[in-house]
């Protein structure tokens, strides 16, 4: 089902047909907990990863580094009683997401409080096996780790303002010593990026969509 709430805003009108076409695919092929595998839509009927951009920064979608994704207003566009939803089977994609009080699915980035074993289990790192200073390195060069983060964090589709502050905390923990051979990150104990800018836009308060509590942790 597809809510005309949503279908027939500006927001979505105004997208290219191709990404109309894949977000009513991916709403067609979900499993009942609105998650999907977009590479094997986009193999099956076409469409393109740049359509996936669009959806993502339109927050249409929110896309897991292992491929998956989930739409972002699957429970407004459906109702299923609880007895017959078939539990999806991407339970650590499950495990990163909270719903709003208007029940969209948002990534949990921390801006509430939840057990430090949550955010473990929803690490990049799980993904990558790499170690936090080589997640550092990548990401303040602004390699995959910062378009994976960039992604993880871009929840209230304000990507300028997410962008900026991205750049603002690059440079404040590239900044070099007095001798110039270590940055400021490189100084401290332990390092984990994601962490940090969890922290780090937690105390922007106008990056909290709203101020909109939320309501439940999934």
């Amino acid at each position: 089902m597809f809510d005309k709430a949503i279908v027939d805003t500006d927001r979505f009108m105004d997208l290219p047909i191709s990404c109309k076409a894949l977000y009513f695919l991916l709403g067609m092929e979900a499993d009942d907990e609105g998650f999907v595998s977009y590479k094997k839509i986009i193999k099956i009927h076409g469409g393109s990863d740049d359509d996936v951009a669009v959806l993502i920064g339109k927050n249409f979608i929110i896309k897991f580094p292992s491929g998956v994704v989930v739409i972002t207003d699957w429970n407004k566009n459906n109702y299923l009683d609880a007895n017959r939803i078939k539990p999806t089977e991407y339970q650590p994609e499950k495990k990163m997401l909270e719903l709003t009080n208007d029940k969209r699915y948002v990534l949990n980035t921390c801006l509430t409080s939840i057990e430090e074993s949550r955010v473990e289990e929803s690490s990049i790192v799980e993904y990558r096996g790499d170690t936090p200073s080589q997640i550092a390195k990548d990401f303040f060069l602004k390699g995959k780790y910062y378009k994976e983060y960039l992604e993880l964090f871009n929840t209230n589709g304000n990507l300028e303002f997410l962008i900026k502050e991205l750049d603002k905390f690059i440079l404040y923990w590239t900044e070099p010593n007095a001798t110039g051979n270590k940055q400021r990150w490189q100084k401290e104990t332990t390092f984990e990026v994601k962490r940090r800018l969890t922290t780090w836009l937690g105390k922007v308060g106008s990056f909290t969509s709203g101020n909109k509590k939320i309501s439940k942790i999934l």
